[in-house]
């Protein structure tokens, strides 16, 4: 049977068409206002409850995007073992937020054992904050400039005060005791007497100092160009986390 003469035409038509979309551009732009772009870009667990930038670029280094809405909990461990050997801060950077979002997600839970381990993750997401900011590693501290040492200040603050807060109806437990944390333990130990690091305030945050103030967050508005809201008086009881065991 002889073949139809507009078969090869159609052939020929067929395949520009499919050229054509493989030559298609998978990058497209999109008008914003200004107001919802800066809201966009300056997102983050305390702001809009999500991930921010630098954390999702860490999670797509290691293609673990997908991976932390399946198994947070695997993913934050995974990640704890990659800043042992990597002295690169972003990594405690985006450890300090997925803690604190998966702490918030257990918050949540509707299961009495996730809402009991919840503050150990908000303790974690402290902890990982306080290193990322004052660890002692080859990449130098975050300057002043830097988004994530505002937002890791703020992530230290409220993950501290959420991660103490195991006392009846949501107080603060200052207890002396060991805390089992899902990676490790934590000594915690109170001391009432004077704290000098504190008196040199922000300006030791500003220069590689110590620590920043978990008293009362919740209820305490920043002051003029603090790093961290509301700096202990000596005498005043306070949280410090030692040096990372190298």
């Amino acid at each position: 049977m002889p073949v139809p003469k507009t078969l090869p035409r159609f052939g020929w038509l067929l395949l520009a068409i499919v050229l054509l979309a493989g030559c298609a551009t998978p990058i497209g732009i999109r008008e914003v206002a200004p107001h919802d772009s800066y809201r966009e870009s300056m997102a983050n667990p305390l702001t809009e409850g999500v991930t921010s930038n630098a954390t999702n670029i860490v999670l797509r280094r290691f293609d673990l995007a997908k991976e932390y809405e399946r198994s947070p909990a695997g993913v934050i461990e995974y990640l704890h073992d990659e800043a042992l050997r990597d002295d690169r801060r972003d990594t405690l950077y985006a450890l300090a937020e997925l803690s604190y979002l998966y702490g918030e997600r257990l918050g949540k839970s509707l299961e009495p054992a996730d809402q009991e381990l919840a503050p150990d993750y908000f303790l974690l997401a402290s902890i990982y904050a306080y290193h990322f900011l004052l660890d002692d590693r080859l990449e130098p501290p975050p300057n002043a400039f830097d988004i994530r040492a505002r937002t890791a200040c703020d992530l230290y603050n409220f993950a501290l005060w959420r991660g103490l807060a195991t006392g009846q109806a949501g107080a603060l437990n200052f207890v002396p005791a060991v805390r089992k944390l899902p990676i490790g333990a934590l000594a915690i130990s109170v001391e009432s007497g004077p704290i000098p690091l504190v008196a040199r305030g922000v300006r030791t945050l500003r220069a590689g100092g110590q620590v920043c103030d978990p008293r009362g967050v919740h209820s305490q508005p920043l002051k003029g160009d603090r790093q961290c809201p509301d700096w202990r008086e000596e005498g005043e009881p306070g949280v410090t986390f030692p040096q990372a065991a190298r």
